[in-house]
């Protein structure tokens, strides 16, 4: 799980906006990446705190006992092709112009589409053109009291002969820092929303070509004011609250032969209060935090009447600037409803070992019991050469996909192209709210994730090799739903070259396993290619081919699809 200790000012904005009958109005603002002097933000759901996903100044300082960083260094590069919303951004640095406090780029994008597979089916093929317009805006401030950015595009598709078909789709990611009273009192605010397959089997970048019937809309944020208080060099004590909203919706999914659904409607919301503890400078090679997080949750299925409260001390001690000894003690008291409520009521213990041996290189190791059960975890990052950089990484945890889409808005980072990504995964945001492969599920999982990449940049190129497995198992099912085990891995390739300043070509392809005994077993392939160039100062324009091959036990064909997008955005 990587996070960049690296950091440069980027603007924010609040801004209102209207999400399809899904959230009403909003209030958001969106992507900061602070100086190290800047506040922290807030702990949020991340159970992993200091020693985990630590995207915070204190952390960094933290993390730089003896001028060494010792946190994570780094995020993983971006890997598979852009988004439609990365190929339509206007090529810009990713905090405002010196001078310039803000920065606003409005835009509308029309896309044509021509495909032989409209509903994504191995039986009911049917060709269909059909047009996506993109209305956009991506803002930034970087101002004494403001730090964020937004970018927000929904798009809304027009099927002419398939009205069934037209839909409306929320994409946006940002976040924003306030300072109401400078050093003292500040407010987080954050979210993002995306589109992803119900069923599964599908590549991330094939999803923007599923069917509405398919179709799951995701949506997070959170607003979360809180105090900050230094004591010198001795310590930071961070107090604070925290609102979230997470939402799924989109037809509810059967597997063949079952009365219950495994997905429905979510919609939840959850208070939190919390007060983290962290030592300074003036305590050397010794270093700890002391964290309290109390969550309820509001909400259908196993977020009725939830709740989770944890208690941590989490201690460091360096060895030397290279090695770190890692110690976690404390408890967890932790309910979930279903048809049997999960209720943990346990210790919490972890011990482990961090090595860094230059700046651009780290491997951590854990093991200890959290969430109920003992496991081990890795993440590690190293430069094999300047160009040539791996990432690994293991964890268990428990987890649901709302869950999934509240935690990770504490784990965004900005990546080397200025683009929010996952800092455990590296996914872009908008792709990053799980596991495509897999289906939708409402249920509580115990999630085993491993994964590794190598990323090597030419001067021209950049190629990135990606593999990744995920085991879940059921815990605790939503009353009313069904649930079911599920394993998937993929391997994928992603390059990129810059044919000229105005002209850049990508190509994706990814194979993927799905294993189930209940739902049956599953594979796919896809392919991607694009070409996104400037057309003028102020156009650009995409032109792609997309193809994906699925099968699965359920049929007895597989589904093949093939699709053309021709792009145009304007820039104002």
């Amino acid at each position: 799980m990587a996070d960049s200790l690296e950091s440069s000012p980027a603007g924010a904005r609040v801004m209102r906006m209207a999400a399809n009958g899904v959230w009403g109005l909003l209030g958001m603002a969106l992507v900061v990446t602070s100086a190290a002097a800047d506040p922290p933000a807030p702990p949020g759901a991340n159970p992993s705190g200091l020693f985990g996903p630590a995207i915070n100044p204190v952390d960094r300082q933290f993390d730089r006992l003896g001028g060494q960083p010792l946190g994570r260094d780094a995020v993983p590069e971006r890997t598979g092709t852009p988004s439609s919303l990365d190929l339509f951004q206007r090529p810009s640095p990713s905090s405002p112009p010196v001078g310039r406090t803000w920065t606003i780029s409005p835009s509308i994008g029309v896309q044509g589409v021509a495909t032989d597979n409209l509903r994504n089916s191995a039986t009911r093929r049917e060709s269909s053109v059909y047009t996506v317009i993109a209305p956009g805006v991506v803002v930034s401030a970087d101002t004494s009291s403001l730090r964020g950015s937004l970018s927000y595009q929904p798009t809304v598709r027009l099927h002419a002969g398939s009205s069934d078909q037209n839909r409306v789709d929320q994409q946006f990611s940002g976040r924003a820092l306030a300072t109401v009273l400078p050093e003292l009192l500040f407010v987080d605010v954050r979210g993002f929303g995306a589109v992803r397959p119900v069923s599964g089997g599908v590549a991330p970048e094939s999803t923007q070509t599923i069917s509405r019937e398919d179709r799951v809309q995701s949506t997070s944020y959170q607003v979360s004011p809180y105090l900050l208080q230094r004591f010198g060099g001795l310590a930071t004590l961070q107090v604070g609250y925290a609102y979230r909203q997470t939402s799924d919706t989109g037809r509810s999914a059967f597997l063949p032969g079952q009365s219950q659904p495994f997905f429905t409607n979510q919609d939840t919301t959850s208070n939190e209060g919390f007060a983290v503890l962290r030592s300074g400078e003036d305590w050397g090679r010794f270093a700890f935090e002391a964290r309290s997080v109390n969550t309820q949750f509001d909400g259908s299925g196993i977020y009725n009447g939830a709740h989770r409260y944890v208690q941590t001390l989490q201690t460091r001690y360096s060895l030397t600037r290279e090695v770190a000894l890692l110690g976690e003690g404390g408890y967890e008291d932790q309910r979930f409803n279903g048809a049997t409520p999960l209720v943990i009521q346990e210790p919490i213990w972890n011990v482990g070992i961090r090595v860094s041996p230059d700046d651009d290189s780290y491997l951590t190791v854990r093991y200890g019991q959290r969430e109920g059960f003992e496991s081990i975890s890795v993440n590690g990052a190293a430069s094999l050469t300047p160009l040539t950089r791996v990432f690994v990484a293991y964890s268990e945890r428990l987890s649901t996909t709302t869950q999934n889409g509240s935690d990770l808005i504490d784990t965004l980072v900005v990546d080397s192209f200025g683009n929010l990504v996952d800092s455990v995964t590296g996914a872009p945001a908008l792709l990053a709210f799980g596991n495509s492969l897999a289906a939708v599920q409402v249920s509580q999982f115990r999630v085993k994730r491993s994964a590794a990449s190598i990323n090597q940049t030419f001067p021209r190129d950049r190629l990135t090799l990606a593999v990744q497995r995920v085991e879940r198992e059921p815990v605790a099912v939503a009353p009313g739903t069904f649930a079911f085990a599920q394993t998937t891995n993929s391997v994928s390739l992603a390059w990129s070259r810059n044919l000229s300043e105005v002209t850049t070509a990508f190509a994706f392809g990814q194979y993927g396993q799905s294993q189930s005994a209940i739902a049956g077993d599953g594979d796919n392939f896809t392919l991607q290619f694009t070409l996104a160039t400037r057309l003028t100062e102020s156009m650009s324009g995409t032109l792609q081919y997309l193809y994906t091959n699925r099968g699965n036990d359920a049929q007895a064909d597989r589904t093949i699809q093939n699709a053309v997008i021709v792009g145009l955005r304007q820039f104002f």
